[in-house]
Formats: C-alpha cells, sequence, structure tokens
C-alpha cells in the first residue's frame, strides 16, 4: 500500500503536464470553453493522481481498481513488471495478467506501454470489462492529451452506459466533460460521486468543484446548498490574498518568440503545484495581472495559506507549465505584507538550460 501512494506522486507530475496542456489553450480557440469552465476542468485534471492516492491511503470502500502488483512487490516493483511480461508472453490470453501489467506500468509512468496492456485486456474482454475500459482511457490521456476530448471520453461514456456509478468513469468522465464545456453533465457526475459517500478530504474538494459549476451555470446559493449537503464554508469565510504582478521581457529577448506563445505567471512555494497560476501569451507583454486565492488550483492551497512564495513568469516554447529547456523566465522572491498591499515586478531575462 505505501509503495502504491508513493508511487501514485511520481504520477502526479506526468498527469500534470498531459491533462493541463488541451485546458490551457488560447481563449479565441474555436473549441475553448468558457474561461470558468475550463479552470473548473483545470482543477480537478491538477487533483486527479492527488485523489487517487487518499483514497487508496484512507483505504475507502469505493470500489476502486486496486494494484496487487506493486503492493505486493514493495521494494522491487521493476522487477514485478519483468515477471508479469514473462508471464504474459506465455499466457497471452490471460485477461487478469493484462490488467495487472496495465496498472504497474501507469504506476511506473509508462503510459505508451499501459495503453497497449489495456488494449489487449479490453479486446480479450470484447470491450465488456470496464477495469479494462477505464485502464485504457486513463492510459490513453496520460499518453495523448487529446483522447480526453476523443477516444478515452468515449470510453468512459462507455462505462457509464454500463455502470451508472463506476467511481472512476464518473471521475473521469467528469473531467471529459468540463474539458468539453459538458458543464451539466460534468456536475451530475461529480454529484453522482459524492452521493457514495467519499472520505471527508475527498468530500470537500469534491463539493467545492459542484459549487463552482453552480455559479457557472447561473444556480443560487441556495439551489447550491440543497445539491450538495454539508459544503465547506470554509473558503468563502477566509480572507482572500492577492498579488499584483507586473512583467516585462528584457530588451535583449525581444522578437525572439512568437506573440502566441504561452506566458505563465504562477506564486510557488516550493516543490508542488502552483498557489495561484494564471496564463496570457507573449504578445501581452508587458503587462500586470493579479494572482489571488482564485487561482488556486487545489483547494486549501493558495496564497493566503502561506507566508512567502516564489513569484514566477515564464515563456514556455512547449507550451507546457512545467519548465523545460529553452524556456525564458524571471522569478522573485516576495514575503507578503500584513496591510495587503502587495506587488512585484518581474522582468523575463533568464533562460532555463
Amino acid at each position: 500500500m505505501t509503495v502504491f501512494i508513493l508511487l501514485c506522486a511520481v504520477m502526479l507530475v506526468a498527469a500534470m503536464i498531459v491533462l493541463i496542456r488541451p485546458l490551457l489553450r488560447k481563449r479565441d480557440d474555436a473549441t475553448a470553453t468558457r474561461p470558468s469552465a475550463v479552470a473548473s476542468a483545470f482543477v480537478l485534471a491538477i487533483i486527479v493522481p492527488i485523489i487517487a492516492a487518499a483514497l487508496y491511503a484512507t483505504q475507502s470502500n469505493w470500489n476502486w481498481r486496486q494494484s496487487e502488483v506493486v503492493a505486493k512487490q514493495a521494494h522491487d516493483a521493476q522487477a514485478v513488471v519483468a515477471q508479469l511480461e514473462r508471464h504474459m508472453e506465455s499466457s497471452p490470453q490471460d485477461l487478469e495478467g493484462w490488467l495487472k501489467l496495465g496498472r504497474a506500468y501507469l504506476a511506473l509512468d509508462q503510459p505508451g506501454r499501459a495503453v497497449n496492456a489495456y488494449q489487449k485486456a479490453f479486446d480479450l474482454s470484447n470491450g465488456t470489462n470496464n477495469d479494462a475500459a477505464v485502464g485504457l482511457g486513463e492510459a490513453l490521456v496520460l499518453s495523448d492529451e487529446t483522447a480526453i476530448r476523443g477516444r478515452a471520453a468515449e470510453l468512459f461514456d462507455l462505462v457509464l452506459s454500463r455502470d451508472a456509478l463506476n467511481p472512476e468513469a464518473l471521475w473521469y468522465g467528469a473531467i471529459a466533460s468540463l474539458a468539453a464545456g459538458k458543464l451539466e453533465v460534468g456536475r451530475d457526475r461529480l454529484a453522482k460521486l459524492m452521493a457514495q459517500n467519499p472520505p471527508q478530504q475527498i468530500r470537500e474538494i469534491i463539493e467545492r468543484q459542484i459549487q463552482d459549476i453552480d455559479q457557472q451555470l447561473g444556480k443560487t446559493a441556495s439551489t447550491a446548498g440543497q445539491a450538495t449537503p454539508g459544503a465547506s464554508t470554509q473558503a468563502a469565510g477566509a480572507s482572500a490574498r492577492s498579488i499584483a504582478v507586473t512583467v516585462s521581457l528584457s530588451p535583449s529577448l525581444v522578437g525572439k518568440f512568437d506573440a502566441r506563445t504561452p506566458l505563465f505567471i504562477l506564486a510557488r512555494d516550493g516543490a508542488g503545484p502552483p498557489l495561484a497560476a494564471t496564463r496570457r501569451v507573449v504578445g501581452d507583454l508587458p503587462l500586470t495581472v493579479t494572482l489571488s486565492d482564485a487561482d488556486a488550483m487545489i483547494a486549501g492551497r493558495n496564497l493566503s495559506s502561506v507566508q512567502q512564495a516564489t513569484i514566477v513568469a515564464r515563456i514556455s516554447k512547449s507550451g507546457a507549465p512545467q519548465a523545460q529547456s529553452g524556456d525564458a523566465f524571471g522569478e522573485i522572491a516576495h514575503a507578503f505584507s500584513k496591510s495587503g498591499s502587495n506587488k512585484v515586478e518581474i522582468v523575463i531575462e533568464r533562460t532555463v538550460p
């Protein structure tokens, strides 16, 4: 169990890279959703692996897929994979073996191989095995970000057509729906997930997402409260913190980036997801943006939760929010003022090696 949870952390980085990119497209994209809808999908995508780890850590009684391969071999996951691979060479009709191999590949951050393993299981069951369908959908998304709007979404829908309360299909299906701008469908799936009595920390996250969707759909506060009884009001009662960030480009870098190249402005507190983040493009420079608690990606982890943070402005040549070689950036450490007046200026003048 412990090893699987640790391996889930490894999956977090891959999940962030793969799932965020299609949800951060420019607003003038013909297929883009409303900014508020994208924000919901953005948050959901970030916390997928975190929720998976938490579910296993609390040992809930949900019918989540079990990772027997990694749990039984706490000190040598690679040896287990090699053993399974040899087994599948001699027993290619073993459906459960392909499922185990797919889980192991995902845990080891090898989504391409996981796709092949889950596809084998899916084909052996003639598409009737829900574990194979959900696993294949997840692996496809981690291998190709566009799958969240394509085949992966179709697989989650297929499972839900057979098992309307399948927890994993509801979760990933909600992400797919929000990514496609189908707020009502996404909300309905999250509500069904809530009805299965998830652990408290998971419940609070889902409640906040449902509340956010309700606001986007124009529901009143009373209606939203009826739909999600017991919703947390902690976030609403907390005093929000914000910081004004003025960003400019060093003269030495002017003209070296296309005006449409993504520009990420974010606040960090060590490792892990940013405390707040927003996306612009190089053509917007110079500019001033305000980062606030409303830009948090994980409930409860925001600017108000820390006393100081590193504010970063980064031009991403690849379009990914994670720093990569060739990206240009500037950053500054900032201690938040108790008076509420928080402003910083950043010049993008350095390049990631």
